[in-house]
């Protein structure tokens, strides 16, 4: 098993990881998480080109819904692209 990120969190509720398997042709550059245990942000190199994966665990409610989203410009890196998932709890 390769490298693991963690956006961890006390009890059952919110938290993030990423898994990076060992056959991962690229590289790690960055990474970096909030405070809230709800955003975790990877920089990955891969040939030519870096990717920014994100993976974000949404609040329910809908006022900080809106305030996470709002902010979450903060965790997306100067990139070629970008694949934000997770569990956006929301429709």
């Amino acid at each position: 098993m390769g490298p693991s990120y963690w956006s961890p969190a006390i009890g059952r509720q919110v938290g993030t990881a990423v898994l990076v398997s060992d056959n991962l042709s690229g590289q790690i550059l960055d990474w970096r998480k909030d405070s809230g245990e709800r955003t975790l942000s990877l920089s990955v190199k891969v040939g030519n080109r870096k990717i920014n994966l994100v993976n974000i665990y949404v609040p329910t409610n809908r006022t900080e819904s809106k305030v996470f989203f709002e902010n979450l410009h903060e965790f997306i890196l100067p990139v070629d692209g970008v694949i934000i998932g997770s569990d956006f709890n929301c429709y």
